[in-house]
């Protein structure tokens, strides 16, 4: 049986409750209001965890500023922008971070002489690769020249989640023989993503 909606003026009673501590009255909101900014936040962040781990960081400081939610006029409008803001903030600092990303990665860079450290790189890079076993090497180095994981699956007549696995595996045997060669991880990053 479905229960009745809850009104304004009841979750109005819920927050006094719960700005004076009411652990029951914070139980209810969060039975309440969790299925609706749950798919309010997926539909923003495109991705059901980190949904989720807004939905637990918007309960968690409802709780901790609780006695901030006393004399709330609108729960409902005031819970959604709460959700609001914390998506907005995630997507700052997600900004932030790929901005911070970027510069490390051109810092790396421009550190580098030009054609004495390219040529090093490249070397390195070719020795990292040709380590690789045959067979993953191969796939490896067709995933290089741009072809997606199905068509490499096609033309070599192996299922896409071979094909993946052993991608996955080369890349991770690269990155940490050019890490562990002394490149900066940024900068493995950055060199992989162009070869």
């Amino acid at each position: 049986m479905k229960e009745p909606p809850v009104s304004e003026e009841e979750l109005r009673l819920w927050f006094n409750r719960v700005a004076d501590g009411d652990e029951a009255a914070f139980t209810l909101l969060y039975i309440h209001f969790t299925p609706i900014i749950l798919p309010f936040a997926e539909q923003k962040l495109k991705s059901g965890t980190d949904a989720q781990e807004v939905v637990q960081e918007v309960f968690l400081k409802l709780w901790m500023y609780r006695s901030a939610l006393k004399g709330i006029e609108n729960p409902t409008p005031y819970v959604y922008r709460t959700v609001s803001n914390m998506i907005s903030n995630r997507f700052s600092r997600l900004k932030r971070e790929y901005t911070l990303i970027k510069e490390l990665a051109v810092e790396s860079q421009q550190s580098l002489e030009p054609d004495a450290n390219y040529a090093d790189l490249r070397s390195r890079y070719a020795v990292a690769v040709s380590g690789l076993p045959k067979d993953r090497r191969k796939i490896f180095l067709m995933r290089q020249e741009g072809l997606m994981p199905t068509e490499i699956a096609r033309a070599l007549g192996l299922s896409i989640n071979t094909v993946k696995t052993q991608l996955k595996r080369a890349f991770t045997t690269v990155r940490e023989s050019l890490i562990a060669g002394g490149l900066p991880a940024i900068l493995v990053a950055s060199l992989l993503e162009r070869f």
